[in-house]
C-alpha cells in the first residue's frame, strides 16, 4: 500500500454519518407584517421613496414632474414609454447618461425592503439598474410578502434564467460609518405602489 492509498482509506474509513435533512416546515410560519405600512418603512429606512399611486398614468404624472427636460427615460414597462432606446443598443456602455430607469418589480418584501426584478423587468440590458442615475419601480401593492422566505418560495415558482433583488439607491460605508447615497449606483430610488394593498 502507498502512502496516498494509506490516506484515501483513513478519509474514506472516517467519514459522518449521514444526517436527514432539516424540516423546513417551520420557515412557512414565520411571522412577517404584509403590509403597505412595513414594506414603505423600511423603504425609506434603506434610503428610497416612495408614492401610492392608482394606475400607470400617476407614475407617467411624477416622470413629468421629476425628470428635467432633455433627461433620458428608459423605461421596460410597456405602458410608459421612454425616450431612450434601449433595444437599438447592443453594447451596455451606450445606456451612458439614462437619468431615469423605470423597471416594474415582480414582488416587495415587507421584512426588508427589496424588490425582486426578474429578466424581463430589465429588458435587453442587465446593467441597466446599475447604470440609470435615478431609479423608479413600478410595483402593484398587492404583491408584497412578508419575509424573505416567502420570497424564496415566489421565485422558485418563476421562471427565468437571471433576477435580483434592490433595495433602495446604491450605498456604501465606510469603517467610520459614513454613509454614502449613489457612489456606485443609482443615486435614488422611488417606487411608485399601485393599488390599495397586498393579498397573500
Amino acid at each position: 500500500m502507498t502512502s496516498r492509498s494509506d490516506i484515501l482509506q483513513a478519509v474514506r474509513s472516517a467519514q459522518p454519518e449521514a444526517l436527514p435533512l432539516p424540516d423546513l416546515a417551520p420557515l412557512h410560519a414565520v411571522p412577517g407584517a404584509v403590509t403597505m405600512e412595513a414594506f414603505t418603512d423600511l423603504l425609506e429606512m434603506v434610503g428610497a421613496s416612495w408614492f401610492a399611486g392608482t394606475s400607470l398614468p400617476d407614475a407617467s404624472s411624477w416622470l413629468d414632474r421629476t425628470v428635467p427636460s432633455g433627461g433620458q427615460i428608459a423605461s421596460t414597462v410597456e405602458e410608459l414609454k421612454g425616450t431612450f432606446d434601449l433595444a437599438a443598443r447592443s453594447d451596455p456602455h451606450e445606456l451612458e447618461g439614462i437619468h431615469t430607469a423605470v423597471l416594474p418589480g415582480r414582488f416587495g418584501v415587507c421584512e426588508n425592503g427589496a424588490i425582486w426584478l426578474d429578466e424581463s423587468a430589465l429588458g435587453p440590458h442587465r446593467v441597466l439598474p446599475f447604470v440609470a442615475e435615478h431609479l423608479l419601480i413600478v410595483l402593484e401593492a398587492k404583491n408584497l410578502v412578508g419575509t424573505m422566505h416567502a420570497a424564496y418560495e415566489r421565485i422558485g415558482a418563476l421562471t427565468g434564467g437571471f433576477g435580483l433583488f434592490l433595495c433602495g439607491p446604491s450605498k456604501t460605508a465606510d469603517i467610520e460609518q459614513c454613509l454614502v447615497i449613489g457612489a456606485h449606483g443609482a443615486r435614488s430610488c422611488t417606487v411608485c405602489l399601485l393599488g390599495s394593498g397586498p393579498s397573500q
